[in-house]
Protein backbone atom coordinates (compact mmCIF):
# COMPACT_ATOMS: atom_id res chain seq x y z
CA UNK A 1 0.00 0.00 0.00
CA UNK A 2 1.68 3.26 -1.29
CA UNK A 3 0.31 6.73 0.45
CA UNK A 4 1.58 9.81 -0.92
CA UNK A 5 1.65 13.60 0.76
CA UNK A 6 2.05 16.83 -1.82
CA UNK A 7 4.43 19.21 0.24
CA UNK A 8 4.64 23.26 -0.24
CA UNK A 9 8.17 22.77 -1.33
CA UNK A 10 9.48 25.46 1.51
CA UNK A 11 10.63 22.71 3.74
CA UNK A 12 14.30 20.91 3.21
CA UNK A 13 15.67 17.98 3.32
CA UNK A 14 19.94 17.35 3.35
CA UNK A 15 21.49 14.95 1.02
CA UNK A 16 24.61 13.98 0.29
CA UNK A 17 24.65 17.19 -2.22
CA UNK A 18 23.42 19.48 0.38
CA UNK A 19 20.06 20.62 1.22
CA UNK A 20 16.96 20.28 -1.28
CA UNK A 21 13.67 21.52 -1.31
CA UNK A 22 11.25 18.59 -0.52
CA UNK A 23 8.28 18.23 -2.81
CA UNK A 24 6.48 15.35 -1.55
CA UNK A 25 6.57 12.22 0.70
CA UNK A 26 5.39 8.31 -0.31
CA UNK A 27 4.63 6.24 2.56
CA UNK A 28 4.97 2.22 1.28
CA UNK A 29 3.66 -0.25 3.73
CA UNK A 30 5.36 -3.84 3.05
CA UNK A 31 2.94 -6.49 3.82
CA UNK A 32 5.27 -8.91 4.74
CA UNK A 33 7.14 -9.90 7.80
CA UNK A 34 10.55 -7.70 6.96
CA UNK A 35 11.86 -5.72 10.14
CA UNK A 36 11.36 -2.32 8.63
CA UNK A 37 7.99 -2.87 7.18
CA UNK A 38 7.29 0.79 6.39
CA UNK A 39 9.97 2.90 3.82
CA UNK A 40 9.34 6.74 4.19
CA UNK A 41 11.08 8.43 0.76
CA UNK A 42 10.98 12.30 1.28
CA UNK A 43 11.47 13.45 -2.25
CA UNK A 44 12.99 16.46 -3.73
CA UNK A 45 11.74 18.71 -7.00
CA UNK A 46 15.07 17.87 -8.77
CA UNK A 47 14.51 14.14 -8.77
CA UNK A 48 10.64 13.20 -8.70
CA UNK A 49 9.94 9.91 -7.80
CA UNK A 50 13.39 9.01 -6.74
CA UNK A 51 13.39 9.51 -2.58
CA UNK A 52 16.53 11.55 -1.94
CA UNK A 53 16.10 10.75 1.88
CA UNK A 54 14.72 7.41 2.99
CA UNK A 55 13.75 6.09 6.47
CA UNK A 56 13.27 2.08 6.97
CA UNK A 57 10.90 2.02 10.30
CA UNK A 58 9.94 -0.73 12.09
CA UNK A 59 5.95 -0.69 13.51
CA UNK A 60 6.85 0.39 16.91
CA UNK A 61 9.33 3.05 15.33
CA UNK A 62 6.49 4.23 12.90
CA UNK A 63 3.77 4.33 15.40
CA UNK A 64 6.31 6.25 17.46
CA UNK A 65 7.22 8.90 15.28
CA UNK A 66 3.50 9.30 14.55
CA UNK A 67 2.83 9.86 18.29
CA UNK A 68 5.64 12.73 18.62
CA UNK A 69 4.35 14.29 15.73
CA UNK A 70 0.69 13.97 16.64
CA UNK A 71 1.59 15.67 20.07
CA UNK A 72 3.98 18.71 18.95
CA UNK A 73 1.45 19.63 15.60
CA UNK A 74 -2.09 19.64 17.57
CA UNK A 75 -3.28 22.95 18.13
CA UNK A 76 -4.54 24.55 20.93
CA UNK A 77 -8.54 24.37 21.07
CA UNK A 78 -10.85 27.51 20.94
CA UNK A 79 -13.32 27.38 23.22
CA UNK A 80 -16.00 29.65 23.21
CA UNK A 81 -18.80 30.26 25.70
CA UNK A 82 -18.04 26.67 27.05
CA UNK A 83 -18.23 25.31 23.29
CA UNK A 84 -15.09 23.79 21.65
CA UNK A 85 -15.08 25.70 17.97
CA UNK A 86 -13.40 22.84 15.91
CA UNK A 87 -11.80 23.37 12.48
CA UNK A 88 -14.78 21.38 11.14
CA UNK A 89 -17.60 24.42 11.54
CA UNK A 90 -18.95 22.10 15.06
CA UNK A 91 -19.19 23.69 18.21
CA UNK A 92 -20.30 21.95 21.41
CA UNK A 93 -19.05 20.45 24.26
CA UNK A 94 -15.91 18.54 23.57
CA UNK A 95 -14.92 14.69 25.04
CA UNK A 96 -12.16 14.52 26.92
CA UNK A 97 -9.50 12.53 25.94
CA UNK A 98 -6.00 11.65 27.21
CA UNK A 99 -2.97 10.99 25.20
CA UNK A 100 -1.36 7.82 25.27
CA UNK A 101 -4.57 6.28 27.17
CA UNK A 102 -8.30 4.18 26.21
CA UNK A 103 -8.79 5.67 29.59
CA UNK A 104 -11.50 8.94 28.56
CA UNK A 105 -12.77 10.65 30.60
CA UNK A 106 -16.04 12.74 31.35
CA UNK A 107 -15.99 16.47 30.53
CA UNK A 108 -19.02 18.10 32.28
CA UNK A 109 -18.64 21.47 31.85
CA UNK A 110 -16.43 23.97 30.53
CA UNK A 111 -17.56 27.63 32.47
CA UNK A 112 -15.43 30.58 32.19
CA UNK A 113 -11.55 29.42 33.07
CA UNK A 114 -12.63 26.41 34.58
CA UNK A 115 -13.34 22.63 33.34
CA UNK A 116 -14.83 20.74 35.55
CA UNK A 117 -14.63 16.77 34.89
CA UNK A 118 -15.11 13.43 36.40
CA UNK A 119 -12.16 10.59 35.81
CA UNK A 120 -9.21 9.53 36.90
CA UNK A 121 -7.09 12.62 38.37
CA UNK A 122 -4.32 10.73 39.33
CA UNK A 123 -5.04 9.29 42.60
CA UNK A 124 -6.22 6.12 41.57
CA UNK A 125 -3.77 2.66 41.49
CA UNK A 126 -6.00 0.79 39.00
CA UNK A 127 -5.70 3.65 36.12
CA UNK A 128 -3.11 2.89 33.01
CA UNK A 129 0.25 6.18 34.13
CA UNK A 130 0.55 5.66 30.48
CA UNK A 131 -1.29 8.94 29.69
CA UNK A 132 0.68 12.12 28.75
CA UNK A 133 -1.60 15.05 27.80
CA UNK A 134 -5.58 16.07 28.09
CA UNK A 135 -6.81 16.79 24.99
CA UNK A 136 -10.43 18.21 23.65
CA UNK A 137 -11.32 15.88 20.92
CA UNK A 138 -14.42 17.04 18.72
CA UNK A 139 -17.50 14.77 18.79
CA UNK A 140 -18.32 15.17 14.93
CA UNK A 141 -14.75 14.31 13.39
CA UNK A 142 -12.25 13.58 16.59
CA UNK A 143 -9.87 16.25 15.61
CA UNK A 144 -7.99 16.60 19.26
CA UNK A 145 -6.60 20.09 20.50
CA UNK A 146 -4.79 20.83 23.06
CA UNK A 147 -6.23 22.59 26.28
CA UNK A 148 -6.21 26.09 26.13
CA UNK A 149 -3.39 27.43 29.22
CA UNK A 150 -6.17 29.60 30.97
CA UNK A 151 -8.40 26.32 31.53
CA UNK A 152 -7.76 25.11 35.48
CA UNK A 153 -9.38 21.64 35.80
CA UNK A 154 -11.56 20.79 38.71
CA UNK A 155 -11.92 17.06 39.09
CA UNK A 156 -15.10 16.26 40.68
Amino acid sequence: MIHSVTLTGQSHGKGRNGYFALSHTTLMEVASDQEQPFHLDFCSKRSGAAGAARLLLTREDAEALRGFLNRHLRETGKVEKGELVCRCGEHGLPALAEDGMIVSHKLVSIDGNQLIARGWDGSSRAASEDGEVLLLECRSCWRQYTLPESLEIEWR
